[in-house]
């Protein structure tokens, strides 16, 4: 999750989705011997090519039999922007905007 100072949210609608034109925040998985600040920056960079950097954990959830029978652990992260154009990724990501929080 990013907020600026004008108030808003980058989001991204991805390419394949269960809810068509889903707006969401940025995110992915975390890799092998990657920490969550690590992951989360390399996520919202490689989604919308916006720099961040890390600032706090803001909230998570666990669920047990996710997928495949295994757990999922879902961590939502403040980060601050460092960077504001944005550039898509093509293959995941089918917009990416700025949006204002109302």
């Amino acid at each position: 999750m990013i907020r600026e100072d004008t108030n808003e949210i980058l989001v991204v609608k991805e390419k394949v989705s269960m809810i068509k034109d889903f707006w969401k925040i940025p995110g992915g998985h975390v890799e092998f011997n990657e920490f969550l600040p690590q992951a989360a920056r390399r996520e919202v960079f490689e989604e919308t090519g916006v720099e961040t950097e890390f600032v706090s954990l803001m909230t998570f959830r666990e669920t047990q039999e996710y997928r495949f029978g295994l757990p999922d652990i879902y961590f939502v992260c403040l980060m601050k922007p460092l960077s504001y154009e944005l550039k898509k990724c093509e293959q995941e990501i089918k917009d990416v905007a700025w949006m204002k929080i109302v």
